[in-house]
């Protein structure tokens, strides 16, 4: 079964600079390694267990899904859902309408030489970013996330991942059947629907529709608008522009 958010993809157009960017606003940035698909990773985890994933091409890929984004200089690209079932939860998927890709079998050697492997399915045929993709994982979980955790900054974990649509109740259903949740409706100052919200293990998934002009809705990518974090008591605002984060609006909770 789908047991919540695994981790969210950071693309970038150079990973030294993005470790640089994410390190001066306070972030501990660990090592990733180098996948065998050929992008390369660094991460930055969290108390919540989920983690960051600042990824590259360490060489270039213009069929991946996710190089469109480096067009517009890289940003939030897509969000993972860990699995315990990955066949389960597929038939789930498929049974909402949404066509995956058959389980892929990758790894990463770790900067320790500690080579680490996973299975992977993607839903090819829609946008990164409107669905969660899924991963397993076959070698121990604490093998993949980083262990360091705590940040200057404050972060601690993503409270929501948040999506915008041009297309709310179509959206809406979607994730109903996925999640075989009613979500619950969020309401505007005038009491109006502005979007729902799923829970998702110990994050939420926020879709709210599309507001023209909004610079906090108009992520880079069609869906992705963002992520609401969680700090620790007594952090500062947060004053960072998405020029300062690789192109990611981050959100305080």
């Amino acid at each position: 079964m789908l047991t919540g958010l695994d981790h969210t993809v950071i693309v970038v157009p150079d990973l030294d600079g993005a470790v640089a960017a994410y390190t001066a606003l306070g972030f501990t940035v660990t090592p990733g390694g180098r996948h065998s698909t050929g992008t390369c990773n660094a991460l930055i985890g969290l108390d919540d267990g989920s983690y960051l994933e600042l990824l590259a091409f360490a060489e270039p890929n213009p069929s991946h899904r996710w190089s469109p984004l480096l067009r517009k200089g890289g940003g939030l690209a897509d969000f993972c859902a860990i699995s315990d079932d990955m066949d389960s939860d597929l038939a789930r998927y498929r049974g909402a309408g949404i066509t995956m890709s058959e389980p892929r079998e990758m790894s990463r050697t770790r900067p320790d030489g500690r080579t680490i492997r996973w299975r992977l399915s993607v839903p090819p045929d829609i946008a990164p970013g409107t669905v969660p993709f899924l991963i397993e994982d076959l070698t121990p979980i604490e093998h993949r996330r980083p262990t360091a955790t705590t940040h200057g900054n404050g972060v601690s974990g993503i409270v929501s991942v948040r999506l915008v649509s041009d297309e709310l109740p179509t959206t809406s259903a979607l994730y109903r059947e996925l999640l075989q949740h009613p979500g619950t409706d969020i309401l505007d100052g005038d009491g109006k629907t502005k979007g729902i919200v799923f829970p998702f293990g110990a994050a939420r998934i926020e879709i709210l529709a599309r507001e023209t002009g909004s610079s906090v809705h108009d992520g880079h990518n069609g869906y992705l608008g963002g992520l609401v974090v969680s700090r620790a008591e007594g952090a500062g605002p947060i004053d960072w522009k998405p020029g300062d984060c690789a192109n990611v609006c981050f959100m305080e909770h």
